[in-house]
């Protein structure tokens, strides 16, 4: 039951992260979209790489220490998203610099001069 609270608290939290890139800082989609999945896939990256991602999930989660048995389906799902992360960090990164760009583009192409 932990775990399941604590994946929609995590949707929950990235829904009010993309609200706020859309309404108060009025991004496109497409820039929203990056904005809101970026620096979740660095920080899950980083704890893939670190080695710390099934320790914050058992924090986070209120696991209990248990021997490890053969349906650890919960780390399977958390093998899952790191690796989606780590790979997916590499399109969102590149992504987020080219919106940057045109967004550096628009503002000097708007700008009286």
């Amino acid at each position: 039951m932990n775990v399941w609270f604590l994946g929609i608290v995590a949707l929950w939290r990235l829904a009010l992260l993309a609200s706020l890139h859309a309404r108060v800082s009025r991004l496109p989609t497409s820039a929203g979209v990056v904005a809101t999945v970026l620096p979740v896939m660095l920080v899950i990256g980083t704890l893939t790489l670190l080695n710390l991602e099934r320790a914050v999930f058992e924090v986070m989660a209120g696991l209990r220490y248990r021997p490890p048995n053969s349906v650890d389906s919960a780390y399977a799902v958390l093998v899952l998203l790191s690796l989606a992360s780590v790979y997916g960090a590499m399109i969102a990164i590149p992504w987020y610099l080219i919106e940057c760009f045109a967004a550096w583009r628009t503002r000097d192409a708007e700008t009286p001069g």
